[in-house]
């Protein structure tokens, strides 16, 4: 799970912005250029409702070599518990306070630790996870002069 994640952080519209362009698949180059240019004026709304609008206008929802990476779908839908993936069309639930799908925040394990099942004896190999993300130096200065706490 990505560190700002786990920092439970309440993240401003600049830096959802910049950590959903981030995820964001080579053929969304152009629209990832274009929100970049003025995105500190644009609410995160507006930029998924422009992601939505320029994935339709190229029908990069059939395209199966351009996904948009689950992180980012996750991170940017999280507002909303169900979410209607763009490949299947089928729709799924996702937790607003972990970002994980298959549950939401009224049952999530990480806010509502009393709620999980007692754990088996048997270790998991599952127990550890790294993510890359790839900042630019910008992003990191913006995002360590907003969040002093935060360690990226």
């Amino acid at each position: 799970m990505p560190k700002i994640v786990l920092s439970k952080l309440a993240l401003d519209d600049q830096v959802k912005t910049i950590l959903m362009l981030d995820k964001l698949p080579q053929n969304f180059h152009s629209l990832k250029t274009n929100i970049s240019m003025n995105f500190e004026s644009l609410p995160f709304d507006e930029v998924l409702k422009k992601l939505e609008d320029f994935a339709a206008q190229n029908q990069l929802n059939e395209d199966k070599k351009s996904s948009i990476p689950t992180e980012a779908t996750m991170f940017t839908q999280s507002s909303n518990p169900e979410i209607i993936c763009p490949h299947c069309k089928r729709g799924f639930r996702a937790c607003s306070h972990c970002f994980k799908s298959g549950h939401t925040e009224d049952n999530c394990f990480q806010k509502h630790p009393n709620k999980r099942a007692p754990k088996s004896v048997t270790s998991s190999s599952k127990q550890h996870s790294s993510h890359m993300t790839r900042y630019t130096q910008e992003d990191e200065e913006y995002l360590q002069q907003k969040y002093p706490d935060l360690h990226l």
